[in-house]
């Protein structure tokens, strides 16, 4: 094994943030690969090893200071870690999940559920009744889910607690 390689792997070992480099026209495939922009270093990252492989598979980014022949052995190496996943989970034939992985697309009550100092519980996510999807009123579309066009979801002002537009909080 050449130390290029034993070093790729190694470098998957360390774990994230993986630091690697592409093109600024390849910006929209990159984050589509699960790539997410680290203002410090000023270039795209893994932040796990399903993105990690996804991203060197795309053939649009690869870790800083391998080639590209080390970042394939990353991959094969991340396979024998770390399988790839399964398919994501289906609603109606739309993906089930629109955060991170499926470990964070279940509810939390810890991470998703914060005690106010007027000693009400503020909620941040919920599942949609319909289509089974996490609504998150934390992240940036987190207000959406899988239904049709026109189901509106707003945050309780109390609360925090995702609701449909019109639907009276169950819990303020």
């Amino acid at each position: 094994m050449s130390a290029e390689v034993d070093a790729a792997m190694q470098y998957v070992d360390a774990g994230p943030p993986y630091i690697g480099e592409s093109h600024f026209r390849d910006k929209d495939s990159v984050k589509a690969n699960g790539g997410r922009w680290n203002s410090g270093h000023k270039k795209w990252e893994a932040r796990n090893l399903e993105s990690l492989r996804a991203l060197i598979k795309s053939n649009l980014w690869k870790p800083c200071g391998f080639s590209r022949k080390a970042s394939y052995c990353m991959v094969e190496h991340i396979n024998t870690v770390a399988p790839p996943p399964a398919a994501t989970p289906m609603a109606a034939g739309k993906p089930l999940f629109h955060r991170r992985d499926l470990a964070d697309a279940k509810f939390d009550p810890v991470k998703d559920q914060v005690l106010l100092p007027n000693g009400k519980m503020a909620t941040y996510a919920r599942h949609c009744d319909t289509c089974g999807v996490l609504v998150d009123s934390r992240l940036q579309f987190g207000l959406e889910c899988e239904c049709q066009p026109g189901c509106m979801w707003k945050s309780c002002h109390t609360c925090s607690l995702p609701l449909l537009v019109g639907e009276k909080c169950p819990a303020c």
